[in-house]
């Protein structure tokens, strides 16, 4: 799962496994998209949930959900978070991206491009916490979803702002590999994950088509 998927979905799907299958094992991963799609084809994953993958026949994917994303950063008195951020005002928010291939910064990049403005980046990490503790302590912002800072236990002062004009929505697929048909464990586990998902697993904004 990304880390925004596995902060909020991860308790209760171990909890929902245990019930169902008390004698079976589960690992779950959380990782970004890209090393998630290469792992999946090296066969190191059964499925993965993946943002936005590149279209490949080695691997079978279905929509489960929509997610706008937004512009997190701290709320700070001289510069209050706003409760929307146009597309085309992102430039003026010094944002903190994960290193290229990344889906989310790409899907950014690609619509801000279709606009005409580019994306102020200052600076660049991979770990989705230490990035988060950055911007918590006013280093920048990031696009993320609002599941990025889902129970802000550890991070109160962090708010997002809803990009639009328009809307950055990313889609969430559930992923296998083509070449490895699933178990029946494999199976019962995604069913689970879809599940949990359609009831409101994920704090995003769209249900999947």
């Amino acid at each position: 799962m990304p880390p925004s998927v596995g902060k909020a979905m991860t308790v209760n799907l171990v909890t929902q496994f245990r019930e169902h299958y008390p004698k079976a094992s589960l690992g779950v991963i959380e990782a970004l998209t890209v090393s998630m799609h290469e792992w999946l084809l090296l066969g190191r994953l059964d499925f993965a949930l993946l943002y936005n993958p590149p279209i490949s026949q080695q691997v079978i994917t279905e929509h489960v959900w929509d997610e706008d994303l937004y512009l997190i950063g701290a709320d700070v008195p001289h510069r209050p978070m706003p409760a929307q951020v146009p597309m085309a005002d992102l430039p003026a928010w010094p944002v903190i991206v994960p290193s290229q291939p990344n889906a989310l910064r790409n899907l950014a990049e690609v619509e801000c491009a279709r606009l005409g403005v580019r994306l102020n980046i200052t600076l660049e990490v991979d770990s989705i916490e230490s990035l988060l503790d950055l911007v918590d302590r006013g280093m920048g912002y990031a696009i993320l979803s609002r599941n990025a800072i889902f129970g802000r236990a550890q991070r109160p002062n962090l708010r997002a702002a809803h990009i639009v004009a328009p809307n950055l929505v990313s889609r969430l697929v559930i992923a296998s590999s083509a070449q490895r048909p699933l178990t029946r464990l494999a199976q019962g586990t995604m069913e689970l994950i879809k599940a949990q998902i359609l009831a409101g697993g994920l704090q995003g904004d769209r249900r999947a088509s």
